[in-house]
């Protein structure tokens, strides 16, 4: 999938609303196949990952500024290369290659 979870900006991390599989409180798997790991629904979350690089806390509401700044970046990595949780084509994506 071409999903922009998220970005990262010096110290910052800003996370985007989107799915994932959540591995915490959840059983290991064994035989080396994994556990079980069920769906969730990531919420939008801003990090500063020199003071919480286990990215407990979010800051987004001290930081708007930092927020904005990330947003644009954002926006141009989906004007140039898409973003399928935004429904965005992007104008320089292309098919993935193939192999003959």
């Amino acid at each position: 999938m071409n999903n922009l979870k998220a970005v990262r900006y010096k110290n910052w991390k800003l996370v985007f609303p989107h799915s994932s599989r959540a591995y915490s409180g959840s059983l290991p798997g064994k035989a080396g196949y994994p556990g079980p790991a069920p769906d969730v629904k990531v919420k939008k979350a801003l990090y500063n990952l020199s003071h919480d690089p286990g990215e407990q806390y979010d800051v987004q509401e001290n930081y708007p500024e930092i927020v904005k700044q990330i947003e644009g970046f954002a926006e141009e990595a989906r004007v140039d290369l898409g973003d399928d949780l935004t429904n965005r084509k992007g104008a320089n994506r292309r098919p993935a290659g193939k192999v003959n």
